[in-house]
Order: C-alpha cells, then structure tokens, then sequence
C-alpha cells in the first residue's frame, strides 16, 4: 500500500486550499492518504510604514501578494476564503487531530472551514467541541488533546 503523507495547519492558506483540491483527487485503491498536522507561523502583513526599510517594505508586499494570490486561486478553485483580521492559533485543533486513529475528513473540512469562512478561533474549547459534536469522533479527544498540547511547543510535526 502507498501512502501520501500531506502536512497541514489550519491557518496555513496554501493548506486550506490544498485540502480542497485533494479531496477531488481520484486515487488508486492502493493509495492512502495520511494527514499530518504541522504547526506553522502566522505571519501578518504589516502595516505601511511613512519611512521603511527595504527589508520592511520587501516582507510587506511578499505578504500582500501571498494573500493575493491566496484569494486569487480561492475565487477560481471556488473556496471560500477569508483572511482573519487577528492571529488565530490552531494549536488545540491540531493536537486533537494529531489523536485520530484514521484521517477524519468531515472533522479537517468543518476546522478549515471555521477558520477561513468564520475566523473562528480553534484553540476555543467550545469552537472544537461544536466541530466534534457534528462528527462521529469522540468529545474526549478534546480532554485528551488538552494534555498534548501542554507538552513543550515543538516545530516538528505533531504525531
């Protein structure tokens, strides 16, 4: 059996879009897809400055043209996208998908879609128990994910 292993975060834009776009794929049987959860850092497009450095003015406009591109390939690939206003974590949702025996897609679609169609904030304990409600997972795995992320912060990915 082969598996393709794909690595996200919620908050990530270009995984959001991914998720979607891999759901459409037509794999063979022998395919297996296995979702890692792997914590990104947000980055938010700073304001503009009167005077700023070229250093400052380069990390605004890569970051305005990311998120231009984002929307850009969201209104073409139909998806719905909107950025938050404020750094959301995703940190609790992760951790309780980093629990899952087998990939849940109904649970990875509600989180993706709480956070870029509501901004809601996925590290909210009852943000995540909604999404469970409206699964067939276990509301512990919300107790026991708690516990996981109290571990030390890591960059690696969450397994």
């Amino acid at each position: 059996m082969t598996i393709l292993k794909i690595y996200f975060d919620f908050k990530s834009p270009e995984s959001y879009l991914a998720f979607h776009q891999t759901q459409k794929i037509s794999l063979p049987d022998s395919t297996q897809i296995e979702w890692k959860p792997f914590l990104t850092k947000n980055k938010k497009i700073p304001l503009t400055k009167e005077f700023e450095t070229k250093g400052e003015t380069h990390i605004r406009i890569r970051e305005e043209h990311k998120k231009f591109v984002n929307l850009k390939y969201s209104k073409i690939l139909n998806v719905p996208m909107v950025y938050p206003e404020e750094n959301i974590q995703t940190d609790l949702a992760l951790a309780v998908t980093s629990l899952f025996k087998k990939e849940t897609e109904a649970y990875m679609t509600l989180a993706f879609d709480c956070y870029w169609r509501e901004n809601l904030n996925l590290n909210n304990h009852e943000v995540l128990e909604n999404i469970l409600a409206k699964t067939s997972l276990d509301i512990n795995l919300l107790d026991l994910s708690l516990i996981h992320i109290s571990e030390p912060t890591r960059r690696t990915p969450i397994s």
